[in-house]
């Protein structure tokens, strides 16, 4: 009785929830063999890639595209990726034995390129264009400080050009 009692009030909070608009993203990685700098540090470079790719994508779908108003979607065709930092072989970093290490200097910044085109409900192109986005500040950040994402930095770039190049096309 308990249980049935649970589920109802969970289904009445449900309905009386606003329905938030979705945006939706068609995401494409164009020739990833050629991005400047997708190197794993500990992993084989197959799944280092899927894993890179599978975790920016969710965070584009459900941190960036789901801002979008009503209706719109997000094209995205990816011509590189380069992560903050540099992959070194562990014994050049004093780590005899161990595996290779990604080290993260301020001169190492993420950047990434792409083609973009912001359609609306009726799939007409509102905005397009090609983005080299950078960001040189990326160690400067002091909300990143205590945050332990290893793709933070790349996701923390691409939410700062979400938020500017797209500002109108969010819901408030």
């Amino acid at each position: 009785m308990k249980r049935v009692m649970a589920l109802g009030l969970m289904l009445a909070g449900s309905l009386s929830m606003p329905v938030m608009a979705q945006g939706s993203l068609k995401l494409e990685w164009k020739n990833p063999d050629k991005f400047r700098d997708i190197r794993p540090a500990n992993q084989s470079r197959q799944s280092f890639r899927e894993e890179v790719f599978s975790q920016l994508q969710k965070y584009i779908e459900l941190r960036l595209v789901n801002r979008l108003a009503d209706g719109f979607s997000l094209h995205l065709t990816v011509t590189d990726l380069d992560l903050a930092g540099e992959v070194w072989p562990a014994m050049m970093v004093g780590l005899n034995g161990g595996s290779d290490v990604r080290l993260i200097k301020q001169i190492d910044s993420p950047r990434m390129a792409f083609d973009f085109q912001l359609l609306d409900a009726s799939g007409q192109v509102v905005l397009e264009g090609s983005e080299d986005i950078r960001d040189m500040s990326f160690m400067d950040r002091g909300s990143l400080v205590r945050d332990t994402d290893p793709l933070r930095y790349e996701k923390n770039l691409l939410r700062g050009w979400f938020d500017k190049a797209l500002a109108g096309y969010i819901q408030k």
